[in-house]
């Protein structure tokens, strides 16, 4: 049985990955137009890596099932985080580049549009898309813990990535919203990647001792697919 099967409205989720990718790419693209940058090389990146992501998507089941997770952050959590980004920017047009820059620090970012915009794109497509989540959408309890953890690890990245790699890649890569935001978007998918380990590890262990008692359906003993 073909495991995209069980994952609800599946077919939908190429088209619309590409279409986020696309989204935040002609924004930058614009951008640079407007002030007279080259555009071109931001347009082929983008054409680039919105086909990239289609085709993770569509081989994503040679892959771990973390993947899933991974490709709907980037392309629904990229473009929740710069859609916020503009609204911060739209209700105060003096904001920081990043919320970060701003005195409170990372309160600033957990009060920023950015991050509720990306979390409300983001978590609803990783539930409803994401393998490695599959096994806890009828487990509300673990599901939040799953989520609680690998956004914990998405906004611990981008705040490492803001401090080890903002600052260069807004001077090197301009305008500086571009490099800016491409150093959020892979500071959020590196630390994802250790928190859906730490996630696993311990939703594994809370299961065990439940699964050897019989307390948990044969359907629950094994809480992440293997594919």
């Amino acid at each position: 049985m073909n495991p995209a099967a069980r994952l609800p409205l599946a077919r939908l989720a190429p088209p619309a990955l590409a279409a986020c990718v696309l989204a935040q790419g002609a924004a930058f693209v614009h951008q640079r137009w407007s002030l007279g940058m080259a555009w071109a090389p931001v347009a082929l990146g983008t054409v680039v890596a919105a086909l990239a992501v289609v085709s993770a998507w569509r081989a994503r089941f040679l892959l771990s099932s973390h993947a899933d997770m991974l490709i709907v952050m980037a392309a629904f959590g990229g473009f929740g985080m710069w859609l916020g980004d503009r609204v911060d920017h739209w209700i105060d047009p003096n904001a920081p580049l990043c919320p970060l820059h701003d005195a409170r620090g990372w309160v600033a970012l957990l009060g920023s549009w950015m991050t509720w915009l990306m979390l409300a794109f983001a978590i609803p497509p990783s539930i409803a898309w994401s393998r490695c989540l599959q096994p806890l959408r009828r487990q509300p309890a673990r599901l939040a813990f799953a989520l609680a953890l690998d956004m914990g690890g998405m906004l611990g990245g981008m705040i490492a990535a803001h401090f080890w790699l903002g600052r260069a890649w807004a001077l090197r890569i301009p305008p500086p919203e571009l490099g800016m935001h491409l150093a959020m978007l892979a500071g959020m998918l590196a630390g994802m990647l250790p928190a859906m380990w730490v996630r696993d590890a311990l939703l594994v262990r809370r299961s065990s001792p439940l699964a050897r008692l019989g307390a948990l359906p044969a359907s629950s003993k094994r809480p992440f697919p293997r594919y």
